[in-house]
């Protein structure tokens, strides 16, 4: 399973979060999300708009994947590849999924600030959220990650051991 994960559902949009690797290395300025979707209408996630409060009520935005690349401290394993893709994956629902023999290996997930669509014709869709610390680490406690989508927000919990 996934151990450090949140989610979101409603009439429209359902969303999984794992962020396992964040948990544990919070010590980094990076903290890294990763996002799973599914819906069975064609919903659209603002990526550029996703914000991550902070315990202190402060705002972080998604980095750049400029910025997220030119990071010094990209090298570490856990930064390059992020790896819950197929573990996500079991958490959202996809009609087709055995009978078309569904495929995630390509779906792995991408930094990007470009709009993410998440239809049914197209199953679940992924995507690895990074966010850079003001401060160089990232506090123990309870965030709140913010997720734009047509006209609504999605609001998940973070919590930093």
């Amino acid at each position: 399973g996934l151990c450090a994960a949140s989610e979101f559902k409603d009439d429209r949009l359902q969303i999984v979060v794992s962020y396992a690797e964040s948990q544990v290395n919070h010590d980094s300025r990076w903290l890294l999300i990763e996002l799973g979707a599914f819906s069975r209408s064609t919903v659209t996630i603002e990526r550029s708009r996703i914000e991550l409060v902070t315990p202190d009520g402060s705002v972080v935005a998604h980095a750049t994947p400029d910025r997220f690349r030119e990071a010094s401290d990209i090298t570490a394993p856990r930064l390059r590849r992020p790896s819950s893709a197929s573990r996500l994956a079991w958490y959202l629902p996809y009609d087709g999924l055995a009978a078309n023999g569904w495929s995630y290996s390509w779906r792995e997930p991408r930094i990007s600030l470009a709009p993410l669509d998440v239809a049914p014709r197209f199953g679940p869709a992924f995507t690895a959220l990074p966010f850079e610390s003001p401060t160089g680490a990232w506090d123990a406690g309870l965030y709140a990650l913010i997720v734009p989508y047509d006209g609504s927000k999605a609001i998940l919990p973070i919590a930093l051991r």
